[in-house]
């Protein structure tokens, strides 16, 4: 295979980026915020009244992200911190000239908070310019929070940690306090530690989006945050956590059973950078159920992708997503047992887990070591095996993500898959280059992978295997803030892949329009023309995709979606509707149907999910869904009541009838009580 193109390109680009790295981001100024140790720590009340704030000064001049780029916010935010061997505090006033406008419908956790007025928190706790955890919150008390790898090139929203906020209306805005503890992040212990820091808010009556520091078009920027300073931190106090759980289920299948199932898991802290966790005959029944989709690809040969929600497998997830998806940790299903070390030594971060299942007697595991280099850029080692009945799969991937400017980054990636009676064309290379800005972007990719690459435990697109070729874009955005639009985003993409004996198997020009106007009103015209070779046989695709929402950038609203074209020889039709509403007061309504007609043969997706926060430790969730394709009724419904952090106790019923419709329907139904425990040693 010839992989000795990708090489050639990444040394070009690596020698430029280590010419540049002493130039970059050269800032004389950097903004700096200062925390103050406190005995009495403020009361999470959502006022900022405690005697703790009375006496800071106040960290302001927000700048606008949107609508006019680098401007001082009209409506300024006020940021205080505070801290004590516990926990840190982050005070917030947040101006508003017209409270009573002030959007605040989401309740749910890890809800996209940011089409409410909200704020948010980012911090770089090892200050080493590429990564950061963030935290948002609303005036309702929601929480969303997760962690930030490569600036933004791996953004985990479902990695979920303790910590409390509270919000409050005042007649000039809100406010709003929230507590971290320092054992629910990592970070280095010293002496006199930098943090990296931002702050972002989301104004909605006036549509202006604000952060503390201007990181241009990317609000992970880690590299260009603000300075935090003036804490002691604490020593690593080595506690031990134990979540024991016990569940009682009632089951029908074939046959009715009733079951008892009890677990633990074991969360060590060894160090401030370092920790471990141990699950043992973990429970997710719990889990948010996925949503079903409609499978274009050609005779549905390629694999739907679905997202990570499981807790065991989402601290540190953001590590091994690199850009070949090399351990998909969905390839894991009832879990025995499994165990994982993450954290950051010596400027590099390491994540080691071994997992084996019970449904499939199998053996999972990974080793991953990301190094930081230059002034923001990091190269990788990626290894993972899958230990089976048969056999085994392996594989050994380097990667590089290597800052050429503020706006600038190259993506690389170098693999080798290892199984039993394989020894050539089992290679695989990428690389990409991006460069975002304000008004005018652009990037390519170009990838090359074997005809025997085989990734058992990971997730490779199957019609790319044994194929070479990549894709180019730019997007134009003009104009921003005229003629009654917010902006106008024109976009054209140009793919091109062959097989290693030359022959054309796919090419594709793809232009879209987008254009938002300042009632928020949106407008989408997509278009795809495309050639596609399978075997001996050759389609041109095409189709055009108009579509429509209100209240773009907000929770609530109406979005509808219309296709057309031609579709692997089929006349194709596609139509969806999607809308969002508050009903009353804490409860989040969210309804989605699908349509999709191939010549005459119609299929359809509807769901319904209801959020239903009935006070901050107390909530009801139901997720119910149709699928005429699969011929099933699904329906979903938890209640979850939150005693402390980790200490919840849950009642659910899943229940999935099977050739709904027809006279040989089946249900099988899942009713279960589960009770989980937190406890500190």
């Amino acid at each position: 295979m010839r992989v000795s193109r990708v090489f050639s390109i990444v040394l070009t680009f690596v020698g430029f980026a280590l010419s540049e790295s002493i130039l970059l981001y050269a800032n004389p100024y950097i903004k700096t915020i200062v925390a103050h140790r406190v005995k009495e720590p403020p009361l999470i009340d959502g006022k900022l009244q405690d005697i703790c704030w009375k006496s800071l000064k106040s960290c302001t001049s927000f700048i606008q992200k949107e609508p006019h780029r680098e401007d001082l916010a009209t409506e300024q935010t006020e940021v205080y911190i505070v801290y004590n061997l516990n926990k840190i505090y982050f005070g917030f006033k947040c101006y508003d000239s017209q409270p009573d406008k002030i959007v605040a419908t989401l309740t749910k956790r890890d809800a996209q908070l940011w089409q409410d007025d909200a704020i948010g928190i980012l911090l770089d706790t090892f200050h080493d310019r590429r990564s950061c955890y963030f935290f948002m919150t609303n005036l309702l008390g929601a929480k969303c929070d997760g962690r930030v790898n490569d600036e933004g090139r791996v953004v985990d929203d479902k990695w979920d940690a303790h910590w409390e906020t509270a919000s409050s209306i005042t007649p000039d805005g809100w406010e709003c306090e929230i507590a971290i503890p320092f054992s629910e992040i990592r970070y280095k212990y010293e002496e006199n530690p930098v943090w990296g820091v931002n702050f972002y808010r989301t104004q909605k009556s006036k549509r202006e989006d604000s952060y503390w520091v201007n990181t241009g078009e990317n609000i992970f920027a880690v590299s260009q945050f603000g300075r935090l300073i003036g804490l002691e931190l604490p020593k690593a106090r080595k506690p031990i956590e134990f979540v024991p759980y016990i569940t009682g289920r009632y089951e029908q299948h074939a046959e009715i059973e009733y079951k008892t199932r009890i677990g633990i898991d074991v969360k060590r802290c060894l160090a401030s950078n370092l920790t471990t966790n141990i699950t043992l005959y973990p429970d997710f029944a719990h889990i948010e159920a996925d949503q079903d989709q409609f499978n274009l690809s050609y005779q549905k040969g390629e694999e739907l992708y679905l997202r990570e929600k499981r807790p065991f497998f989402l601290e540190g997830i953001e590590l091994l997503e690199t850009p070949f998806n090399l351990f998909y940790t969905r390839r894991m299903n009832e879990i025995m047992y499994g165990g994982k070390i993450m954290g950051k030594v010596w400027h590099t971060n390491v994540a080691i887990m071994d997992v084996q299942t019970r449904d499939t007697d199998e053996n999972f595991s990974v080793l991953r070591a990301q190094r930081d280099i230059l002034r923001r850029g990091t190269i990788g080692i990626l290894a993972t095996d899958n230990e089976y009945s048969e056999g085994y799969g392996r594989a050994l991937a380097l990667d590089g993500n290597i800052p050429i400017t503020k706006e600038t980054r190259i993506n690389t990636q170098i693999c080798k898959s290892m199984n039993p009676q394989i020894k050539d064309k089992d290679w695989a290379g990428l690389l990409e280059m991006k460069h975002k800005a304000h008004t005018f972007s652009f990037g390519g990719k170009y990838e090359d992978i074997g005809a025997n690459f085989n990734i058992r435990q990971g997730l490779i697109p199957y019609y790319s295997i044994g194929k070479r070729g990549g894709n180019i874009w730019g997007e134009l955005t003009y104009p921003r803030n005229k003629y009654g639009l917010k902006w106008i985003k024109s976009r054209i993409n140009y793919a091109r892949k062959e097989n290693h004996e030359g022959v054309l198997t796919n090419e594709s020009i793809s232009p879209l329009v987008q254009v938002l106007g300042k009632n928020n009103l949106y407008l989408w015209f997509y278009g795809d023309r495309s050639i596609r070779r399978y075997g001996d046989e050759v389609f041109h695709n095409h189709s055009i995709t108009i579509a429509v929402c209100t209240n773009y950038g907000e929770r609530t609203g109406f979005c509808a979606q219309y296709q057309w074209g031609k579709h692997y020889n089929s006349d194709l039709q596609y139509i969806m509707g999607t809308a969002a509403f508050t009903p009353i007061k804490n409860i989040m309504v969210d309804l989605c149907v699908t349509n999709l007609k191939l010549d005459k043969e119609s299929k359809w997706i509807s769901n319904m999910g209801i959020n239903y926060q009935i006070k901050n430790d107390l909530f009801w969730r139901v997720f119910l869904q149709n699928n005429t394709e699969e011929k099933t009724l699904k329906a979903n419904t938890l209640l979850g009541y939150q005693i402390s952090p980790r200490t919840v106790l849950y009642l659910a019923y899943n229940g999935t009838r099977e050739e709904f419709g027809s006279n040989k329907s089946t249900t099988d139904q899942l009713i279960f009580l589960k009770f989980t425990y937190g406890l500190s040693l």
